[in-house]
């Protein structure tokens, strides 16, 4: 209606009639009230609800709203499309839109929220797009409102983050998290007949194949070695590969120590096998350490450790076999790990020391050098053998520190001998790997001021085993400021002549192992008269060590060995027992 200002206004008119007692209409009344306001508002949620509907029309998401009696009310084109063959889906019940069993959580869910005011949310798979949903619901007294989005990427980017993490992505193996996962999970639910082997994997000279036929092929190699171990297992048995060339075997269900062996002897042969890579046949073998849990063990790490502790064993009795962990081997692991928290600190406490042991010169007859060996006084155990220290210190990498002690003392204790006297030190290969050899040596000469000529590295062949160019040029570094380089170990190594032809050392130790053989006059080794023939080919002065009897020392001689060393000559003693030894003659005939 216009007002008298000329404005219009809305009015909602309410009329009645007034009748008589005869029925007949006497007079009309009524009221005329003033709705703009609320003529206003219902124009604005009309317009809304257009917008909303416009909105939900161009959304990605399907969306649907259905009563409390389940019938749909509102759908949206992409709903029509997803969930039907694209006609309105207004009417139905929204139950019939997931009859599949697949869909059994959705009708589920719907029936938990009907008459409640509830919202929830899940994430279903939709076989007829092969795609992931994800579904929202939100309920409220009237009608529930359903959102659905394809949730597909984002579901196949979190399994591959599920994948990345629990998964080696180079082979396809499980990954240290996840293996000692399930060995917990079985642990924990172990039947008293039912055991777990755990079984710790090493591929021997994997450096060696990667740096000669380069890491495209080791990581062939590493793939191909995956593919024959889970050959070999069963469907609850699993293989995880722990980083670089070490894997984890779980062999469930075993009954007694022979099956972890049989399968152990599978595996080793399966591993002797030549891979093809390439065009190129590649020979390599695997060291493995296994132990079995017992009943009621759940430390998951402890069996990893005992494990790991009879690979350690298996590789140091030499490639391609293993080890069955026992009761010995956990005494010497709780050793080895007081050793460890011990040896941390030794060096802070000055526990250590040097002895000497003379080099002998078998055609001069004469003391020419020494040998320095790094020894350790336990406050508890007393003198503690290198072989029990030294393993440990290049495990947790403290030979580094202990390495440099050992130059420098060896530099101080050498200019308190006759000048004519070369001082050897043995140099770890860990060494070069966790540090800078060369500079740990040149401080060493400078802080003591030795002529570099007065010192002599003796270096076993695995430092030149994966070909570094890096040590290679660490040692020529040494050898242009004037230090000797020994060959140490000469004839146990893997390919002990080829690495001669790498790199040319001043003089080459032969190992004790050796000339240990020869028990009496007469008795000979081929194979260690075939070392001296190689040295003599390449005119290499030899120094064969080990010496304990006459009868070894004539041997050596006969072959024309020039140097030896040995307790037949001395034991290694320290600086004031040396000087004594080296102020008196040869007690010994040479």
């Amino acid at each position: 209606l216009r007002q008298a200002d000329g404005s219009y206004a809305w009015y909602r008119d309410r009329g009645a009639a007034r009748r008589n007692l005869e029925g007949k209409i006497t007079h009309w009344y009524g009221m005329l009230e003033d709705v703009s306001d609320r003529h206003v508002a219902e124009e604005a949620r009309r317009y809304s609800d257009k917008v909303a509907l416009r909105v939900l029309e161009m959304t990605d998401d399907a969306v649907i709203v259905f009563n409390q009696d389940g019938i749909i009310t509102y759908s949206n084109a992409i709903a029509a499309k997803l969930l039907g063959d694209g006609s309105t889906l207004n009417g139905t019940q929204i139950k019939d839109l997931f009859i599949e069993s697949w869909n059994q959580e959705v009708k589920n869910t719907i029936d938990c929220i009907i008459g409640t005011e509830q919202n929830r949310h899940l994430e279903i798979f939709w076989p007829y797009q092969d795609m992931w949903l994800d579904v929202r619901l939100y309920a409220s007294t009237s009608d529930i409102s359903m959102f659905i989005r394809n949730n597909s990427e984002q579901h196949i980017a979190q399994k591959k983050l599920i994948y990345a993490a629990n998964h080696d992505l180079l082979t396809g193996a499980a990954n240290r998290t996840a293996i000692f996962a399930k060995i917990s999970d079985i642990l924990a639910r172990q039947a008293p007949e039912s055991k777990i082997a755990l079984f710790c994997l090493d591929v021997d000279y994997f450096k060696e194949i990667n740096d000669k036929y380069g890491h495209p092929a080791g990581d062939s190699l590493l793939q191909q070695i995956v593919s024959r171990l889970q050959s070999h297992l069963r469907e609850n048995d699993a293989v995880a590969r722990c980083g670089g060339d070490e894997f984890l075997i779980m062999q469930t269900a075993i009954r007694t120590p022979t099956d972890a062996i049989r399968l152990a002897e599978r595996l080793g042969a399966e591993m002797q096998e030549a891979f093809e890579i390439n065009g190129v046949s590649i020979k390599t073998s695997v060291s493995m350490g296994i132990a079995i849990s017992s009943f009621g063990e759940t430390n998951v790490d402890r069996l990893y450790q005992q494990a790991d502790r009879a690979l350690y064993l298996a590789k140091r009795k030499g490639r391609g076999g293993y080890r069955l962990f026992s009761p010995e081997m956990q005494t010497l692991l709780d050793k080895t790990a007081h050793l460890h928290t011990d040896l941390a600190s030794a060096l802070a406490r000055e526990e250590f020391f040097l002895e000497f042991q003379p080099i002998i010169d078998l055609f001069e007859k004469c003391v020419v050098g020494v040998e320095a060996l790094v020894r350790w006084q336990h406050p508890e155990k007393g003198v503690v053998s290198p072989a029990e220290f030294i393993p440990i210190a290049e495990e947790c990498g403290l030979i580094t520190e202990l390495g440099a002690w050992v130059v420098r003392r060896a530099c101080e204790a050498a200019h308190l001998l006759p000048e004519s006297l070369r001082v050897s030190v043995n140099i770890s290969p860990r060494q070069f790997e966790l540090d800078n050899v060369y500079r740990i040596v040149r401080n060493a000469l400078l802080t003591t001021g030795l002529p570099a000529e007065r010192l002599k590295l003796e270096i076993t062949e695995s430092v030149l085993l994966v070909k570094n160019s890096l040590n290679r040029k660490t040692l020529q570094a040494l050898r242009d400021i004037g230090v000797t380089l020994v060959l140490d170990d000469f004839g146990t190594g893997y390919s002990s002549l080829s690495y001669l032809d790498i790199f040319k050392f001043d003089y080459i130790k032969i190992d004790q192992s050796f000339i240990a053989r020869i028990k009496n006059e007469g008795d000979r080794h081929q194979v260690f008269e075939a070392v001296m023939g190689m040295t003599k080919a390449l005119n290499l002065p030899a120094t064969a060590e080990g010496i304990e009897t006459e009868a070894q020392l004539r041997y050596a001689q006969s072959l024309g060995c020039e140097y030896a060393q040995g307790n037949y000559f001395a034991k290694p003693m320290q600086s004031d027992e040396l000087h004594r030894f080296l102020s008196s003659p040869l007690r010994t005939p040479i």
